[in-house]
């Protein structure tokens, strides 16, 4: 198993755009290596250059969020987004998946908002996680976990106009490769981590 784990990464569809630029191609949810070249590399190392080079543009563009922005943040709510799961071995329930992650913000002190909740705090603030997984050769599956915190802003449009639409003000996202479900369940965790401890720490926690 080869696993390799980035943190900042903004769009949930680079890993495939990357894939794609390195001579892949993504057909009936399996990975395809396309071999035009005389190349001596197995597939498992194309696979490693993927990642990698996906990990590389992505703290690239990242976004720095500023700690302030989940300071006075007493609570979110949670959502699970439709996953896009291409694999025979990989079985993932939305459902079991949501609570999991519940259960795992609770432990670590995170107060999991219920929508009526949500909606009368100012932004209606909840995270909301979303699951990639392409099965690529073999047990091997590339995996994309990202994790946002997404609220309610205005924003100023010409001509007294205003708009109002959920935005992110925080986000992490995890890329790699696994053979085993397990594996792109620590990434969650890991992500669920990762937030609960900023969030402690922007609050003085």
């Amino acid at each position: 198993m080869w696993e390799l784990y980035c943190y900042g990464l903004g769009d949930a569809a680079l890993p495939f755009r990357v894939i794609r630029g390195l001579g892949f191609s993504v057909r009936f949810g399996r990975l395809n290596v396309e071999r035009s070249r005389s190349n001596t590399m197995d597939t498992m190392k194309f696979l490693r250059i993927v990642v990698l080079l996906a990990c590389v543009a992505g703290l690239s563009v990242r976004a720095d969020f500023e700690s302030n922005l989940l300071k006075e943040l007493h609570g979110v709510g949670f959502k699970l987004r439709p996953m896009v799961v291409r694999s025979k071995i990989f079985e993932l329930e939305a459902e079991v998946l949501k609570q999991h992650a519940v259960e795992k913000l609770k432990e670590m002190n995170v107060r999991v908002l219920t929508d009526s909740e949500s909606k009368v705090l100012p932004g209606e603030p909840f995270l909301e996680l979303a699951v990639n997984i392409a099965q690529a050769q073999g047990p091997s599956h590339i995996y994309s976990v990202s994790l946002e915190l997404r609220e309610r802003a205005e924003l100023e449009r010409p001509k007294e106009s205003v708009v109002i639409m959920a935005v992110s003000t925080w986000n992490r996202e995890s890329l790699g490769i696994a053979n085993r479900q397990e594996a792109v369940m620590q990434a969650i965790d890991r992500l669920l981590r990762v937030f609960a401890e900023e969030l402690h720490g922007a609050n003085g926690g």
